[in-house]
């Protein structure tokens, strides 16, 4: 039991011995890797639940729902349109520019962005693996949030 004392104390007093806690930025985990789409639908009444899924209502159309976005370290991104594209004769890629703002709590997204979606969008979650935004709008004259969740 003495040794067992001894070497708990040596170990609380050693730094090798304590596990580093290292923090990873915002902008660390989007730029990460590449972004694919997970889920995504619209907010009817703004309280962060899918009423209505992207797949029930068909929209957007499904060839953009293989898209891949690249965000840069640089603020610069890359829109990749996958394996089904919605003009045959568009470009395969396209640019976007990013920006984290308002203490890191909202993505904008400029130009075309992903699957030409731009604007100011909430973070609603991002993780090592998970990236949900959302997106307050008006459909037919109704205020809602349209609601993507990403994956990689």
């Amino acid at each position: 039991m003495k040794y067992f004392i001894l070497c708990v104390a040596i170990c609380t007093l050693l730094p090798c011995c304590k596990k580093n806690s290292v923090t990873v930025s915002k902008k660390d985990l989007i730029t990460k890797a590449v972004w694919v789409y997970e889920s995504g639908g619209i907010d009817t009444d703004k309280n962060g639940t899918i009423e209505f899924t992207f797949e029930v209502l068909g929209t957007p159309p499904a060839c953009l729902l293989d898209n891949k976005g690249t965000f840069n370290n640089d603020g610069s991104g890359v829109n990749d349109e996958g394996a089904t594209r919605c003009l045959g004769g568009g470009p395969q890629t396209t640019a976007f520019n990013w920006a984290l703002q308002t203490n890191e709590t909202e993505l904008s997204i400029t130009g075309n962005g992903l699957g030409g979606i731009s604007g100011v969008f909430k973070i609603r979650e991002l993780t090592e693996t998970r990236l949900g935004l959302a997106k307050d709008t008006t459909m037919q004259g109704f205020a809602a949030s349209v609601i993507l969740n990403l994956k990689h």
